[in-house]
């Protein structure tokens, strides 16, 4: 297995995994994630080509077995924090999950990180979504806050905000 940063090449595989990613919201119960094709493309896509995201995945003689896109971010509303970044989305392939490939991943996106002076990472978790939930905190995340809001569906969310030094 290899990681590395994502290329255009692989598009096609971070789609396949996005709407395995999609489909689990749905059948949990959370609803679709919203996010709109563009052209043939998920808006992250684009990211592919932007300085201040970026996209590492986890291949297989080329086939994408998981992803995780982080944002540098402009916005950092901590006082002891020098540089911010934040994980927009991270899914590993339905069938390779708990067996040690998200942690691999996470901690890669990590180093690739600190090539560029980030000192903290922070996500936003639904609380609904245990094995997410779950996973971050075994990456030594802690609870910074929390907010509830209406999704499009009319139903309310929690969502945790988790913070963490690298």
């Amino acid at each position: 297995m290899d990681i590395c940063v994502a290329k255009d090449k692989h598009k096609k595989g971070i789609m396949r995994l996005y709407r395995q990613f999609n489909d689990d919201r749905i059948e949990s119960g959370v609803g679709d994630s919203d996010y709109q094709v563009l052209d043939g493309e998920m808006p992250w896509a684009k990211t592919l080509h932007d300085e201040d995201c970026m996209t590492l995945i986890l291949t297989e003689k080329d086939f994408v077995l998981g992803f995780v896109t982080l944002r540098l971010s402009s916005f950092n509303p901590f006082k002891n924090v020098d540089k911010l970044a934040e994980v927009d989305l991270m899914v590993i392939e339905k069938k390779l999950r708990k067996r040690g490939f998200g942690t691999q991943l996470f901690k890669r996106a990590s180093l690739h990180l600190r090539t560029y002076a980030v000192t903290h990472i922070l996500i936003n978790v639904a609380v609904s979504n245990k094995p997410a939930l779950n996973f971050w905190k075994k990456q030594r995340f802690k609870t910074l806050s929390s907010t509830h809001f209406e999704r499009a569906d009319g139903e309310e969310e929690e969502t945790v905000y988790m913070v963490r030094k690298i």
